[in-house]
């Protein structure tokens, strides 16, 4: 696997050389993995304008039935990585989780 150049992993803040673990060929985007702490995150992060436009595109036609199955599947990865920022040391978790289904 490849590495990116030397950058701040955005949830344990170590000075890492994350792993490549996915390239985006026609732009210059990528999902990278901490060596840390296991984060996968996009870099570079996209701009609130184009996370709002995939979001709405993404789940407006998915958005007629409730699944229970799948709720309890979203709760239980919300509570594995609410645990994994709290040992990293995040106490105030509203302003840390993005739950988002990408």
């Amino acid at each position: 696997m490849s590495t990116a150049p030397f950058q701040t992993c955005p949830v344990c803040e170590q000075h890492v050389e994350p792993q490549v673990v996915l390239q985006n060929r026609s732009k210059n985007t990528f999902i990278l993995r901490c060596p840390s702490c296991q984060l996968s995150y996009a870099s570079p992060q996209p701009d609130e304008a184009t996370i709002s436009a995939y979001y709405n595109g993404m789940y407006s036609d998915l958005a007629v039935e409730y699944s229970e199955q799948k709720m309890q599947w979203a709760r239980n990865s919300v509570r594995g990585y609410l645990k994994t920022l709290k040992r990293h040391g995040f106490s105030d978790l509203k302003t840390v989780v993005d739950a988002g289904g990408g």
